[in-house]
């Protein structure tokens, strides 16, 4: 039968309440579809592959509506297509504060 040395006392509080916060990973791919679908365009993703085939670099090209807005690149084609989507988001806010 387990047991608990005398010596050790439980906290009063959850444990999630004495780590500390940290900002869950955003998933930017899912980000900017919403925004297309939102604002009725169409994305899409392109691939290039180079580099050696045991050391691919992948570059994933993001378009709205046929525009290129963002590129990224990875070791695989999940890594570029989400630093594409970020690079991205970060364009049309840009884009944006610089329509007001």
């Amino acid at each position: 039968m387990a047991y608990l040395p005398t010596t050790y006392k439980l906290s009063p509080r959850p444990l999630k309440d004495q780590l500390p916060m940290v900002e869950p990973r955003r998933n930017y791919q899912r980000e900017l579809h919403n925004h297309a679908v939102q604002q009725n365009m169409v994305l899409r993703y392109d691939y290039i592959e180079t580099g050696l085939q045991h050391d691919v670099v992948w570059t994933a090209v993001a378009f709205l509506n046929n525009f290129e807005y963002g590129r990224g690149q990875g070791s695989d084609k999940k890594t570029a297509r989400e630093e594409a989507a970020r690079r991205t988001i970060i364009a049309l806010i840009a884009a944006s504060y610089n329509q007001l």
